[in-house]
């Protein structure tokens, strides 16, 4: 099932936090945790390269164990709503 995004006060745009739970590398699932919303894209892209830089120097950005088949991967995103 496709979401329709549908902007509202002006928001056209997000950037989001996920939560994506793989096993054996295959998505087992994924889980949006925190959005922002922006109405211009300067300011969205600004707050995404602040996370992503925090995220690379996070050491829990991937969470798996040796020899477990399930792995943690925490990922940021800009989505355009119309």
């Amino acid at each position: 099932m496709k979401q329709i995004m549908v902007a509202h006060n002006g928001v056209r745009f997000e950037v989001v936090m996920v939560l994506t739970k793989f096993h054996n590398d295959e998505v087992l699932h994924r889980k949006e945790t925190v959005t922002y919303r922006y109405k211009h894209r300067s300011s969205a892209v600004r707050k995404l390269r602040k996370i992503a830089e925090e995220l690379k120097n996070d050491p829990h950005r991937v969470i798996e164990v040796k020899g477990n088949p399930y792995k943690i991967k925490t990922s940021v995103e800009l989505r355009h709503m119309q």
